[in-house]
């Protein structure tokens, strides 16, 4: 039996098999910061960029249970001449051929209820969740804080 296009194509959607290609969606500059043994957050960082011709919604991202309870996106702003954190409940956009840093100090990926603590060298599996319904997985290897990176982030 030959199932016509219309059919095919919606169970691929029943499968969460997105028609859009993830192969455009790159991801660089992954890292965790490593963490003291009893930590109860941790941060990730990692730069994504949208190669291609729509936008793309970054809504959500997970880690498996044994790592974290709970995996938020979050910015940084000044409030009252105070710095705090603020959870992105819709995530992030990003436009067309256009990248989005997350980085300390900015935007960022917060695991909510280590496990245990952030060993470097180690690996954190994530899983990133897009709008319509695709997924990609990375691993980010958990790294003691760049030289280079702010001192003052701090959940």
């Amino acid at each position: 039996m030959r199932l016509s296009f219309p059919l095919c194509l919606f169970g691929w959607l029943l499968l969460g098999v997105s028609t859009s290609s993830l192969a455009d969606v790159q991801v660089s500059n992954s890292w965790a910061r490593a963490t003291f043994p009893m930590a109860k957050t941790g941060a990730v960082y990692l730069t994504l960029s949208n190669q291609t011709n729509s936008q793309l919604h970054l809504l959500s991202v997970k880690t498996p249970s044994n790592i974290a309870e709970d995996v938020q996106i979050h910015t940084t702003e000044m409030t009252d001449g105070m710095m705090r954190m603020r959870q992105l409940k819709d995530g992030i956009v990003i436009t067309p051929h256009s990248q989005h840093e997350f980085v300390p100090g900015g935007d960022h990926i917060m695991l909510i209820g280590l496990i245990q603590g952030l060993d470097e060298g180690s690996q954190v599996p994530l899983t990133l969740v897009f709008a319509d319904g695709s997924e990609r997985e990375i691993s980010v290897e958990v790294k003691h804080q760049d030289r280079g990176a702010s001192s003052q982030h701090h959940h």
